[in-house]
């Protein structure tokens, strides 16, 4: 099973979503049921410095145990 870091509530538009951080490691399965797409692993602290969504930074919080705000 994986571990599960946290929780988290985000709004787009007028849709509200609660996501659930869990803990993934490189060559491990992806989301069951879902094909196995290109990517990149990207260490937390590099990711800060790219461009990215409010929901990456929300996922960054729960990641660095700063908890989520806002």
């Amino acid at each position: 099973m994986t571990p599960r870091l946290g929780t988290l509530e985000h709004a787009v538009m007028n849709r509200r979503y609660l996501c659930e951080v869990c803990l993934a490691r490189e060559g491990t399965a992806g989301i069951p049921g879902e094909p196995a797409g290109p990517g990149q692993w990207i260490e937390p602290a590099r990711l800060a410095g790219l461009p990215h969504s409010s929901l990456v930074t929300k996922t960054l919080r729960i990641l660095t145990g700063q908890g989520v705000k806002g």
